[in-house]
């Protein structure tokens, strides 16, 4: 399970214990708003430490959140420096 972690008390109110919601909320506004949902990463960190995802990823963020989640943190890819 993922734990979203929201700083903004009216995202609490909002989304509550909501783990879908705080989810897609994180995907649509917190990456660009450089928000984190796990010590382990950070978009623009995972993108620099694998040039090797420059053709799939460029410099995606959200895409990089998907990579990690699907196939880098099995991978074994560092997700942070």
């Amino acid at each position: 399970a993922m734990n979203v972690v929201r700083s903004r008390v009216s995202e609490n109110v909002i989304f509550g214990d909501d783990l879908y919601g705080s989810w897609l909320h994180y995907l649509d506004w917190g990456i660009a708003e450089g928000r984190t949902f796990d010590s382990q990463f950070r978009p623009a960190e995972y993108i620099a430490l694998n040039p090797d995802l420059a053709p799939l990823i460029g410099n995606d963020l959200k895409a990089a959140v998907l990579h990690w989640l699907y196939y880098g943190k099995a991978a074994g890819r560092q997700g942070r420096y």
